[in-house]
């Protein structure tokens, strides 16, 4: 099979459309190629692996994807390659969009948690009575800063 004659064409025929119309700006476009964390990955003739969703603002806007800022998905979906879903925002940008819309996962929802928020609600009450940072962290086989953070809320301060 000949190879396609431009990374562009490359590009698009990785991708599956919704059944609407073409150019639907409403549904998810998924990557059909390579995924890496989640995300589309296409090569370029140079061998330059790029995400899939800012190439394709790319090819919608004819500009080169701002530097120093994200490639932030409107729909959360990560394979999605559709350029009206994606828009340049800053790494807080990004994080307060999934913190509003509820995807941001912290404290007893994320994946590496160590306590639980009953053993945190002790932990500070164990401080308000006296007991040291060093006896708790002793207590619950963790360093000092680790219950410093918890402490002072710097860590799970939604709890």
């Amino acid at each position: 099979m000949p190879r396609a004659s431009s990374a562009a064409d490359r590009f698009w025929a990785k991708v599956s459309f919704c059944d609407h119309e073409l150019w639907c700006p409403y549904c998810c476009w998924e990557w059909t190629a390579r995924i890496r964390d989640g995300y589309g990955v296409i090569t370029l003739r140079n061998d330059a692996k790029v995400n899939a969703h800012r190439f394709a603002w790319e090819l919608l806007n004819t500009l080169p994807f701002p530097r120093g800022l994200e490639a932030c998905h409107w729909c959360h979906n990560r394979p999605c390659v559709n350029p009206f879903h994606i828009y340049p925002g800053t790494k807080l940008q990004n994080m307060q969009h999934s913190v509003k819309d509820k995807r941001y996962s912290h404290g007893a929802n994320h994946y590496r948690k160590r306590f639980s928020i009953e053993n945190v609600n002790n932990m500070r009450s164990l401080f308000e009575n006296g007991n040291s940072m060093y006896s708790i962290a002793k207590l619950y086989k963790t360093s000092n800063s680790t219950i410093w953070k918890i402490i002072k809320k710097r860590n799970w301060r939604y709890t």
